[in-house]
């Protein structure tokens, strides 16, 4: 009988004990959850305001580095009329989980590289329901399978073409040489010395090791925003679109929809990866390429940084 009690002892004390060590501890979950809001806050800190104002937009001439169309517009004034707010970093990986929950599984990295693999209706997803966390108006309504911006919401949102370029330039209106996070090329210099300066301000094909970095981890431009060119290219609002006539705009956002078949949307900055001929000059800040379409998880080159339209 003796013998009985002991043995049914050790079984509960088995028991126990497996259900000791497979429930998460009160402190795993406290750690979890210090991680999540840690990672809300820095996706809702370090905005830089950019102000509402004219600047010149593309190059001279245009250009087509790849032999692709919608590479480069010719260069025209735009005018914004809102004031923004962008952050000063691609979405992490952090990021993204503490507000959908989670990322996709080939993400890769750790939790400060830019959270790539998510579609264009993910991103606008993201949007929404970060701005709902924090209290504000979302942007974007869907409505039919079709996707409205209010870009007076104080929600956030994606940068359009324009105010992606206005950011990346950083003040410097140089439109007839190649400008770099808003450093104008030096024509002097040859390719291993650009390629090297470049360096200290963007992960490319050259110095990335063709995988994906920690964000903030180079030189900020002029306007305290990292990784604006390399890293991933950054999906923008608009849909691709050919805009070469060299007019004045304001408050330019693409077309209304897709022209013809063609579905997708502006993508900026170059990346840490580029599938054909290596070439740093895909990461000018005038540089636009046709890139992320509405339903595709993308690729590990696609990420995207968000926006808030200024209350003022």
């Amino acid at each position: 009988m003796t013998k009985k009690i002991l043995f049914a002892c050790f079984a509960l004390l088995a028991v126990a004990a497996y259900l000791v060590s497979a429930k998460p501890s009160k402190k795993s979950k406290n750690a979890d959850d210090s991680a999540a809001k840690e990672a809300l806050r820095t996706a809702t800190k370090d905005f830089v305001r950019i102000e509402a104002g004219t600047f010149m937009m593309g190059t001279v001439g245009g250009g087509n580095f790849g032999n692709l169309p919608f590479d480069e517009n010719e260069a025209h004034s735009v005018t914004l009329t809102r004031s923004y707010y962008m952050c000063d970093h691609e979405v992490t990986n952090a990021e993204y989980k503490a507000v959908m929950g989670k990322v996709h599984r080939l993400n890769k990295g750790g939790d400060n590289v830019p959270v790539v693999y998510v579609s264009w209706n993910n991103m606008i997803d993201y949007c929404n329901k970060l701005s709902e966390l924090q209290g504000l108006t979302p942007c974007y309504t869907k409505e039919k399978g079709k996707v409205t911006c209010d870009f007076t919401a104080n929600g956030y949102r994606l940068p359009t073409d324009a105010e992606w370029e206005r950011a990346a330039r950083a003040g410097n209106d140089t439109t007839e040489l190649l400008t770099y996070n808003g450093i104008t090329e030096d024509s002097s210099l040859d390719k291993e010395t650009k390629d090297s300066l470049l360096g200290e301000y963007a992960w490319h094909p050259f110095n990335s090791g063709r995988k994906l970095h920690p964000v903030k981890e180079k030189k900020p431009n002029a306007w305290g925003l990292y990784d604006m060119i390399g890293n991933v290219w950054e999906v923008c609002w608009d849909f691709s679109s050919k805009l070469l006539n060299g007019e004045p705009a304001t408050d330019p956002t693409g077309p209304a929809s897709a022209p013809s078949d063609w579905t997708c949307h502006v993508t900026r900055g170059g990346g840490f990866y580029d599938p054909g001929p290596v070439n740093t000059k895909y990461m000018t800040d005038s540089n636009r390429h046709w890139g992320l379409d509405e339903v595709r998880s993308g690729s590990d080159r696609y990420g995207f940084r968000v926006v808030r339209t200024a209350d003022d």
